[in-house]
């Protein structure tokens, strides 16, 4: 059982340090990147309010946002916190996310991100819920969400190392193409 709870708190810290990157990097791999990032300072106090922009990519970030904090609700469960405990984690962990974007002006801070980062995480403990009840033995439940959460950590990190060698590899293939004349026949 202590094997296991190692397990899920290494995890759970990798993930964490996921999300951090996803939110207030936005993915970004290089210092470049980020640099590029700040700047952008607005907040959103009205749920679900878009002002001329495409309503479809909200659709999808929300969904998106929902999604990404599933796991903080499954994990903070598998550690033996409370349902409500993790609720008012992932609510609080979505708005210093938010207040940060703020800060730094990396982003816009909005009140939608922190319902969906805080949805997910109720989503999370629900599931986490049925999964216990349905199968009554905690440390089983634990060792296969913690065999799927190996996978899919090792699986996100690969592909952001990929992303990585992408990344630093499109400036040298572009600045080949521009160098080099590549004859072309008619």
């Amino acid at each position: 059982m202590k094997k296991e709870l190692n397990i899920t708190k290494i995890l759970c810290t990798i993930y964490c340090f996921l999300l951090l990157w996803i939110i207030l990097c936005k993915t970004s791999f290089t210092l470049e990147e980020i640099k590029y990032l700040v700047g952008n300072r607005s907040v959103n106090l009205i749920p679900f309010y878009y002002e001329n922009e495409v309503v479809s990519f909200h659709a999808k970030e929300v969904l998106w946002n929902a999604i990404i904090f599933i796991p903080f609700g499954i994990y903070l469960r598998m550690l033996g916190t409370s349902a409500k405990k993790v609720v008012l984690y992932g609510f609080l962990f979505s708005v210093l996310m938010e207040t940060c974007q703020f800060l730094f002006a990396i982003g816009a801070s909005d009140i939608t991100d922190i319902l969906t980062n805080t949805f997910g995480t109720i989503v999370g403990v629900v599931f986490y819920t049925l999964l216990e009840r349905g199968f009554r033995n905690k440390i089983k439940i634990n060792k296969i969400l913690n065999s799927l959460a190996s996978i899919a950590t090792i699986c996100v990190i690969l592909l952001a190392v990929v992303l990585q060698v992408i990344v630093m590899e499109v400036p040298k293939f572009s600045e080949f193409m521009q160098t080099t004349s590549i004859p072309v026949n008619h």
